[in-house]
């Protein structure tokens, strides 16, 4: 199974620019997927790297400290999976009767050493959001019209996240790391971030305990980068703590 990489050139009222061949925007689609603009494809195997990684990034080695950030993850997501099953299956209800569209929305997201994986969300969006692109997909604003009510609410909780427990428990993704990026925002990270790249994925991240969204790129990028050259246990618990913080004032949350 092939899944087909489009390479998009996009004008919007925000700006401009250029899918992979110009290293600042990409986008990953079914074959036959209606886009905007001029396209070019290439193919890609599932679950291999879509870009070439710098040669000094390798995949942190499994020492005693990632052991037990494995083991932590493992029961964290096992308890919190437990804990919310009936605000999940609430949750679940309520975007599935809002609508009558599916419960969850998938994307394909750029892991561990380059990996890519299908990231699943509750869906916040309206089904034909990927089709009423405005200005660019990764674009996100405050008043977003394509955001359903349901998935507002959702959005500024984080709860839309929640599944994502399950990736964790895959071990796809870990409870604290540089966030998945989508396909299409891959190409953009600068050789000096690249770093970000040999730790698992996470839930929550530096920056967003410090603005999400309200945080630029290459903010993100430093803050990545710091994590994951200088990752503790200790960092992971007030991390952790602070999300919660973060959540509650809801700042950068759309």
């Amino acid at each position: 199974m092939a899944l087909v990489a489009l390479a998009l050139e996009w004008t919007g009222p925000h700006g401009a620019g250029l899918v992979i061949g110009g290293a600042s925007l990409g986008i990953l689609a079914p074959s036959g997927a209606a886009l905007r603009g001029r396209v070019r494809t290439f193919r890609t195997p599932l679950r291999s790297p879509v870009f070439a990684l710098p040669a000094e990034v390798a995949t942190a080695a499994a020492g005693a400290r990632e052991l037990v950030k494995r083991a932590l993850d493992l029961a964290l997501a096992g308890l919190a999976i437990v804990l919310l099953a009936p605000v999940l299956l609430l949750i679940a209800m309520a975007v599935a009767i809002a609508d009558g569209g599916p419960v969850f929305y998938t994307q394909w997201r750029v892991g561990r050493g380059g990996e890519t994986f299908r990231m699943l969300k509750f869906r916040s969006m309206r089904v034909d959001a990927e089709r009423a692109w405005t200005d660019h997909p990764g674009a996100k604003y405050r008043d977003d019209d394509r955001i359903t009510p349901v998935g507002r609410l959702l959005r500024r909780a984080s709860l839309d996240e929640l599944p994502q427990l399950l990736h964790v428990l895959s071990g796809r993704m870990s409870i604290v790391g540089p966030r998945p990026l989508p396909i299409y925002e891959a190409p953009a990270v600068p050789d000096w971030a690249a770093a970000r790249w040999a730790v698992r994925p996470g839930l929550t991240c530096s920056w967003q305990v410090n603005g999400r969204s309200d945080v630029n790129w290459d903010e993100r990028m430093g803050m990545d980068r710091r994590y994951a050259t200088g990752w503790s246990l200790r960092e992971d618990l007030a991390l952790m703590t602070r999300t919660v913080g973060a959540v509650l004032s809801r700042r950068g949350a759309y």
